[in-house]
């Protein structure tokens, strides 16, 4: 399900939902669809409980990009996007904060729905303890990487800016954004070259791709699925870099949906 309320221009809501003066273009219509949007998917929640499929869905909620010109913060904040996890009958709730982007968001769910085989994807599941947090951004022809200790831009010829989100950061920490942006660039680079010269009966070509790690192997295999569904919520808000961050991951109690 995609949103596109949260787009300027906002439209005028019914009355109990105008929290603030509308504006067609300003930050009260904004913050006014916002809490539409909130009210919406909990008013989809309460009604989707009633069917008898509910308690094996997954809900992911997240964003496509942030509102940069509305958030304050340092760079890491103007990347920063909601995710939060609902499936009050499978995971307990708790909070996790830390640095995801949104193409580890598919990597995750072939993780928790417990499928098997190979599978293109740059991402990694945020389910597993052992991988490494990092955030692939992009602003234009700039590429960049945010982990959990500071942050990269680069042109991918050379470094434009780096920065430290505590004063404990080494300057090799920036050496491993860096090499781990180019082996992304590569990566992808070999992955749409190897696409256009295979396919496969199902129609596409799987890979094992280890992006922390900077290794790709190529392979077809069928994927099993179990019978646990997903549904996901992207929240659309206003143009902005569309890679981005996330960093904080929520599992919602039952009787809160609310971020």
């Amino acid at each position: 399900i995609v949103t596109g309320t949260t787009h300027t221009p906002y439209p005028r809501l019914p009355e109990f939902l105008e929290k603030y003066p509308h504006h067609a273009n300003k930050e009260e219509g904004f913050l006014n669809t916002v809490y539409y949007l909130d009210w919406g998917i909990g008013q989809l929640v309460q009604r989707l409980k009633k069917q008898p499929w509910f308690d094996r869905t997954i809900f992911i909620i997240t964003a496509d990009h942030a509102l940069a010109h509305y958030q304050a913060g340092g760079f890491q904040d103007r990347f920063h996007i909601p995710l939060i996890v609902y499936a009050p009958k499978i995971f307990e709730p708790k909070s996790i904060n830390t640095v995801w982007s949104e193409v580890d968001v598919f990597s995750s769910m072939v993780d928790i729905l417990g499928l098997r085989g190979k599978y293109s994807s740059l991402g990694v599941s945020f389910f597993n303890p052992d991988a490494k947090s990092l955030a692939l951004i992009r602003e234009g022809p700039v590429m960049g990487m945010i982990g959990n200790q500071g942050y990269l831009r680069h042109s991918l010829k050379n470094r434009l800016e780096t920065g430290k989100f505590n004063q404990h950061v080494k300057e090799q920490y920036f050496d491993i954004l860096e090499k781990r942006l180019l082996v992304v660039d590569k990566l992808v680079f070999e992955m749409l070259k190897e696409r256009n010269h295979h396919t496969s009966h199902q129609g596409v070509v799987l890979a094992d791709c280890d992006l922390r790690n900077g290794a790709v192997r190529s392979e077809q295999g069928p994927i099993h699925s179990n019978p646990v569904e997903i549904y996901c919520l992207a929240q659309h808000t206003h143009a902005s870099p569309d890679i981005h961050t996330r960093r904080s991951l929520n599992y919602c109690p039952d009787h809160s949906l609310y971020y």
